[in-house]
């Protein structure tokens, strides 16, 4: 969370193989067009394949910062905020404080009243 420089912060956990979470690229890329002035987003996979996440990440074109979280267990992002499926989204204010945690990311636009 050292890195919100914008209003909100929303961490993508995702995974190459994970169908919905590919299925909600689209319906993100269109909210991070319109509201990316106030909004950065951090995709992190949870491929275990780096290879495949490349070729995934390199398809599907992310306009924004995507990252592997492949580190041993106990290190990796996904273990220490108790990620346990994808996709899931956590959504943080500039304050650090907690907006929206789940999997759907059309609970982030409804609740966020972006112009």
């Amino acid at each position: 969370y050292d890195r919100i420089t914008k209003e909100y912060l929303l961490l993508d956990f995702w995974a190459s193989w994970c169908g919905p979470c590919i299925k909600e690229i689209p319906r993100m890329k269109e909210f991070y067009q319109k509201n990316g002035d106030r909004l950065d987003i951090i995709s992190i996979s949870i491929d275990k394949n780096k290879s495949q996440w490349k070729k995934s990440n390199s398809k599907i074109n992310l306009p924004w910062e995507s990252v592997l979280d492949n580190q041993a267990i106990e290190d990796k992002l996904e273990y220490k905020l108790s990620i346990t499926s994808v996709p899931r989204f956590i959504l943080v204010n500039k304050k650090r404080e907690l907006i929206y945690s789940g999997n759907e990311m059309s609970k982030i636009i409804e609740m966020i009243d972006f112009p």
